[in-house]
C-alpha cells in the first residue's frame, strides 16, 4: 500500500487521510456511534445509509457521482470492487515512481478520497454543501494544477495532455520579456 500513498509528487495531507481511510481509522459516523459519541450514524452525503468507510467513499450515491464524473473527465476506469480490494488492486498496478501515467491515477484516488472526506466534514461541521459536479470539477482542477507543477510536466504523453488540456511544449506560447 505504501506505493499508493507515499511516492514522489504525493500531497502529504491527502496521503495522510488516505492512510487513515485504508486503516479504517477516520471518525466516520458508524465509529462515533459505536462509542456513544453520537446517536445518528446516517451518511450526511446521501442521508440514507450508515456512514462507514466503504459506504462513504464508494457506495454512497453522492460519492459515486463524484467518482463517475472525475473518471469520465479524466478518461479513467477503476474496477468496481470493495474498498480493500480496490486499494490492493491500485497499489499493485500503480507502482512506478517516475511515470506520469502512474502518478495521475494515484493523485486522482487520493484527491477524490480527500475531497469526499472534506465535503463530509464541511456538511457536518459547517453546514455547507457543494454539488457532486462541483466537487468533481475541483478534484480535476486540483490534480491538473498539481501535475503542471511537477517535474513531469514536459514529458507528458500527448494523449494525456489532451485529456488534461495541456499544451505540448512546442505549442506553448512564449511570453515576451517586459
Amino acid at each position: 500500500m505504501h506505493h499508493l500513498l507515499w511516492y514522489p509528487g504525493h500531497i502529504p495531507r491527502q496521503s495522510f487521510i488516505m492512510w487513515l481511510a485504508c486503516l479504517g481509522r477516520l471518525q466516520t459516523m458508524d465509529r462515533l456511534n459505536s462509542v456513544g459519541i453520537i446517536e445518528n450514524n446516517i451518511c450526511i452525503l446521501c442521508g440514507h445509509h450508515t456512514e462507514t468507510h466503504e459506504h462513504l467513499f464508494f457506495k454512497c450515491s453522492t460519492s459515486l457521482l463524484i467518482w463517475q464524473t472525475v473518471n469520465a473527465k479524466a478518461n479513467m476506469q477503476w474496477p468496481i470492487c470493495p474498498w480493500q480490494q480496490l486499494i490492493c488492486w491500485a497499489s499493485s498496478i500503480y507502482q512506478k515512481k517516475n511515470d506520469i501515467t502512474h502518478l495521475i491515477p494515484r493523485l486522482l484516488l487520493l484527491s477524490t478520497v480527500y475531497f469526499v472526506w472534506h465535503e463530509r466534514n464541511n456538511r457536518v461541521f459547517n453546514n455547507t454543501f457543494q454539488s457532486p459536479q462541483s466537487i468533481a470539477e475541483a478534484i480535476f482542477q486540483h490534480v491538473r494544477l498539481h501535475i503542471t507543477t511537477t517535474e513531469h510536466k514536459d514529458t507528458i504523453p500527448s494523449a494525456v495532455q489532451n485529456v488534461w488540456r495541456f499544451l505540448q511544449s512546442s505549442q506553448r506560447q512564449v511570453q515576451p520579456a517586459s
